[in-house]
């Protein structure tokens, strides 16, 4: 194989399999241990990233063994029976050893021998991979990853649980100073916390009532780029929820402006050094899920099944933190209120799944589907438009901002991943446990992680439905625009 220098690759996992990984390496004895990862995979101009979807421990003296040439290695059959399964699966294969230290970590001479004896082998099995090893420590992954084009490293590991953590090969640098106007923010989340918002990809999934709360705070705490995406334009109903709207946003050309122009000159006035790219579109067509596939956390503020659908499946096969958001008031025949309440969901690696706790209904991702009118109606109860107001999604969105910024800047002092909704009659703020994923589940456990290697639940290009999804858009209706 002819060396080249290929784009290095962000290994992300879960908490769970991070813990399960260093329990496994590390467990007191000071010696040196094996497993294996497969891993689904994402490529993007902006990003490649190496998805954990399972880890398999190698047990010591059977399948993680004295070796020949170095100091243990992982038997052949064991290897086979992996490296088999990423071969069947179209997963990528990672060896995992660990050596003793701290905050850096880098592969020995003997390692590195190993893979140049062993894994031109494992890409002609797998066609192609990529394959490869980590070395750990308790605090630092260094990669070797071999592909058909060269080999690349693993710039760094992104652990996503209740605070997300990032592990380098070696230790990274000191941050420099935060710009002044950030200076208050920074007193909080520290300045590797605002270099970090600066340097992420925030997706915003709906430009309305909530959305364009979420995207007003990111351009305010100084995210980097903001992806939004709606299809839905102003009108009279809407314009007082929407931040940032005009009376002469409703009325242009028979549709009112587009949320996503809206939002675009919001992000302006407020932070000129944001890039902002805005989709006029479904997000359930194919292009625009392929611009929110590398995305560092993904909101979700528009209530269509559709819009649930593609947001749960892209947190789960892209192991992206995901946060739900919405606010509802709920009135009998009479017009009398019922219940009235704002909810933020965490979903994604360690979370939840909108499938599972039942929060997507098939019987009305079926009816948008074959009905404009349902889709149009979705937040219609027998005909009658429901109460909504700027202030009740002003709950619900600050709820998943500051679970996304203390997630993000590893404050939580608490594992808890659980749902968080406030009933507004009763001034309640309760924390509410979601159902666990189940192992049958088509939309989770069999979608984690696959990364590339599956296909979302988007409409097809040529025009045929898939997953109940009917298409709405041809290709030449994405619009994109973008700034710096």
């Amino acid at each position: 194989m002819v060396a080249q220098e290929l784009k290095p690759w962000v290994l992300v996992m879960s908490s769970a399999h991070w813990e399960r990984l260093q329990s496994h390496h590390f467990p007191g004895d000071h010696d040196e241990h094996g497993s294996v990862l497969i891993c689904g995979v994402m490529e993007s101009s902006r990003e490649r990233r190496l998805l954990v979807r399972d880890v398999v421990l190698a047990l010591d003296g059977q399948h993680y063994v004295p070796g020949t040439r170095g100091y243990r290695a992982l038997t052949g059959a064991f290897v086979s029976e992996q490296i088999g399964r990423c071969a069947d699966e179209k997963l990528a294969y990672l060896a995992v050893h660990n050596h003793l230290g701290g905050d850096s970590v880098a592969f020995s001479g003997p390692d590195l021998a190993s893979h140049e004896r062993g894994y031109p082998a494992l890409l002609d099995i797998t066609e192609g991979g990529p394959v490869g090893a980590l070395v750990i420590t308790e605090r630092a992954v260094a990669g070797d990853i071999w592909e058909l084009r060269g080999r690349a490293e693993v710039s760094k590991t992104v652990v996503i649980g209740a605070n997300r953590r990032i592990f380098y090969p070696r230790r990274a640098d000191v941050p420099a100073a935060v710009d002044a106007m950030y200076d208050r923010q920074a007193r909080l989340f520290g300045s590797a916390g605002q270099q970090l918002l600066q340097s992420s990809r925030i997706g915003v999934i709906g430009a309305g009532g909530a959305g364009s709360l979420i995207g007003q705070a990111l351009y305010h705490l100084g995210a980097g780029e903001v992806v939004v995406v709606d299809d839905d334009h102003a009108e009279d109903s809407n314009r007082p929820r929407i931040v940032g709207s005009r009376p002469s946003d409703v009325g242009r050309n028979l549709l009112g402006r587009a949320k996503v122009a809206m939002a675009r000159r919001l992000a302006r006035a407020t932070n000129p050094n944001v890039r902002f790219v805005g989709l006029v579109a479904n997000v359930a067509h194919p292009k625009v899920a392929e611009q929110l596939r590398n995305v560092d956390a993904l909101f979700l503020a528009a209530d269509s099944m559709q819009a649930r659908h593609v947001f749960n499946a892209l947190c789960h096969q892209y192991l992206i933190p995901g946060f739900q958001v919405g606010a509802k008031a709920k009135v009998d025949e009479h017009g009398r209120i019922e219940d009235a309440f704002a909810v933020s969901r965490y979903v994604g690696p360690g979370g939840s799944c909108l499938w599972c706790c039942g929060l997507i209904s098939a019987t009305r991702l079926q009816d948008e589907a074959l009905s404009p009118e349902v889709r149009a109606g979705i937040e219609y109860v027998q005909g009658v438009k429901e109460p909504s107001v700027i202030t009740m999604n002003m709950m619900s969105s600050s709820f998943a901002l500051n679970d996304f910024l203390f997630m993000f800047t590893g404050l939580h002092t608490t594992n808890d991943l659980g749902h968080r909704r406030y009933d507004f009659l009763d001034r309640n703020p309760v924390s509410e446990v979601p159902l666990p994923c189940r192992a049958s589940c088509r939309e989770c456990t069999q979608r984690y992680g696959q990364g590339d290697r599956a296909r979302l639940p988007v409409m097809l290009v040529d025009g045929r439905p898939r997953c109940g999804i009917k298409r709405a858009l041809d290709d030449l209706s994405v619009r994109l625009m973008r700034r710096r």
